[in-house]
């Protein structure tokens, strides 16, 4: 459902547009109320089929005596130039909207805006994608010494085909695309990579490896640092940092702009990107602007994953293509059955084949401790039941008890938090290795819900041992929005803390290290006991419960393919399903691909 604000910003464009062309007519006007609904979907642009712009009408306008006469009024004003004021042909031409043809004779129509990003955007990749290299060459033309190649990969213990093409295919192609699910090794691949550049005489400072969000990159400097891979011979580790794209691209809140661009490119020969699929239409067209000519991206990510949270789902249709790409389909993840479940849903299995995979229950207690895949049927249990549950989990994984989470809090509490980063570090780690998602926000089974049940139960917690605090120390918050005066973003976790004279602090890892802010300077955040689905992507949780319920508003259906499947593939080892079969076959059921103009 769209906020009121969303309402009042639409309806003040069209009456401006109306004002300022003098061709807003009532077909025009519900064509608009179209489009704008379909961008909030994600789309680039709105394809002109009768069929669908009828569909579109009655989800948007809710009546239908007046649409077919309005939508064929609406065609017969394009034929007879009525709109002329309104649409170019021509996507850089500064009129409110463009109307793309394609060869196929399927027509398009999008805002301007939305319209230049993807032309620029599909001719950026397409030439990208047709700039290949005969033989093995580095950014300099430098042809690379086969030996050397050869020496590295007979180095190289338990490597397979696909990770061997992953990494040569940067040195052939400008363009290289990299997907895989779960445990296929993609930020192994990143290691290697590195290594491998570093052997061939690659500057480090030449490479720079990033992310959409903190949480990835921290991870995947993690992953660098951790790595036995990355130690080149004697000589010292290397020390690449994984840094969000906004930071790489230097954005500037004030001004709302990038330094690197088009007029100042970055400084590198190979620009690693993972968790490309989060990167909506318009920060990947930054990207590619301040892309030397020269140099090598390699954009790596899982196709089958959500598509960004903005518009456009760049990396998806360019592994469409099928041009460039290895595809890494041997899961390292011994023992896990959250693999075959993923699959399950990535292939359109049914429901049943998915679910018994699982065992069902009633209770997250008193089960096999390895690998748990439990299934509980939401509609065989109420609300209280379902209360219960959570009060489990939240025993499991923060309650009371030797070792606990709150346990280790509270003696942190006691000790101070001078000096205490490494015990910081590992609760917050430790904070955000089990998770509840949810689809959806609100609702019964929705995110704020299901954090207010949890938030109450910690508070119960932290008054069984005598404290009464509406945010008890130990509190994992999520930042909701870039917050580039503190460099938090969007999805960095942390955890709440007591200052001197028990002032809230949030603590975050930065690098090595902890940084501790003042609450109260945050700027957006909430708690984090419960995330969206959509909040989680570029996290991994050893545990994850995963709520499924009914679309609770109208033309908010969030429940397809890839929601479901971004769910799973969120769990590293155990994963609890709580929703109803009837949900569960919606969203194997439900497919969805947004639309370009171009793609």
């Amino acid at each position: 459902m769209k906020s009121e604000i969303e309402l009042l910003f639409e309806e003040k464009t069209i009456e401006d547009l109306s004002l300022l062309t003098g061709q807003c007519d009532d077909s025009m006007k519900i064509i608009l109320r179209i489009l704008f609904d379909s961008v909030r979907d994600g789309n680039l642009a709105l394809p002109l089929q009768k069929e669908l712009l009828l569909s579109k009408f009655n989800e948007v306008i809710k009546e239908s005596s007046r649409s077919t006469a309005l939508i064929d009024n609406f065609f017969e004003g394009l034929k007879r130039d009525r709109y002329s004021e309104l649409i170019s042909n021509n996507a850089e031409e500064m009129k409110p909207l463009v109307l793309t043809h394609r060869d196929d004779g399927r027509e398009f129509i999008a805002f301007q805006r939305y319209a230049a990003v993807d032309s620029r955007l599909s001719e950026g990749f397409r030439t990208m994608l047709e700039e290949k290299f005969g033989e093995p060459t580095l950014p300099d033309n430098k042809l690379i010494d086969s030996e050397k190649l050869k020496l590295f990969f007979s180095s190289t213990k338990n490597s397979n085909l696909e990770q061997e093409s992953a990494l040569v295919a940067p040195l052939f192609n400008r363009l290289t695309l990299i997907s895989g699910g779960p445990g296929t090794g993609k930020t192994y691949i990143i290691s290697k990579l590195i290594n491998l550049l570093h052997k061939l005489g690659v500057a480090e400072e030449r490479i720079i490896v990033g992310a959409p969000t903190g949480r990835a990159a921290y991870r995947i400097t993690e992953c660098i640092r951790n790595s036995q891979s990355v130690i080149s011979d004697d000589r010292a580790k290397i020390d690449i940092e994984a840094q969000t794209i906004h930071r790489i691209l230097n954005y500037s809140p004030s001004s709302n702009s990038f330094g690197r661009n088009e007029k100042v490119r970055l400084d590198a020969d190979f620009v690693i990107i993972d968790e490309a699929g989060m990167i909506d239409a318009f920060l990947m067209d930054a990207l590619l602007k301040a892309l030397p000519d020269s140099s090598r991206l390699i954009l790596i990510g899982d196709k089958d994953q959500l598509s960004p949270v903005g518009c456009g789902s760049s990396f998806s249709w360019l592994c469409d293509t099928e041009k460039n790409i290895v595809i890494l389909k041997k899961n390292y993840r011994m023992g896990s059955a959250v693999a075959p479940a993923a699959e399950a849903v990535r292939d359109g299995k049914k429901a049943d084949d998915l679910l018994s995979l699982f065992t069902k229950t009633k209770s997250i207690k008193n089960e096999d401790e390895v690998s748990k895949m439990l299934w509980i049927d939401s509609s065989e249990l109420n609300e209280k039941e379902i209360a219960e549950i959570l009060k489990e989990w939240m025993e499991l994984y923060f309650g009371n008890g030797q070792s606990s989470y709150i346990d280790e809090v509270d003696k942190l509490r006691c000790d101070g938090i001078d000096s205490s980063n490494e015990k910081i570090k590992d609760l917050i780690e430790r904070s955000v290795r089990s998770q509840v998602l949810s689809i959806y926000n609100e609702g019964i089974h929705g995110r704020r819900n299901l954090n207010d049940y949890m938030m109450q139960m910690y508070l119960d917690s932290w008054r069984d041992k005598g404290q009464r605090n509406l945010l008890p120390p130990g509190t994992p918050i999520i930042i909701l929005e870039n917050d580039y005066r503190n460099e938090l973003f969007n999805g960095d976790r942390g955890i709440i803390l007591n200052g001197e004279k028990d002032e809230k602090l949030a603590a975050f890892i930065r690098s090595d290290t902890v940084e501790f802010f003042r609450l109260k300077s945050l700027r957006n955040y909430e708690t984090g006991f419960a995330i969206t689905v959509h909040k989680s992507q570029g996290s991994e949780f050893e545990n994850v419960s995963l709520f499924i319920q009914e679309p609770f508003e109208t033309g908010a259906n969030l429940l397809t393919r890839k929601i479901l499947y971004t769910g799973i593939t969120r769990a590293k080892t155990n994963l609890f399903l709580i929703g109803n079969k009837k949900n569960i076959e919606k969203c194997i059921a439900g497919i969805t691909h947004r639309i370009s103009c171009y793609f």
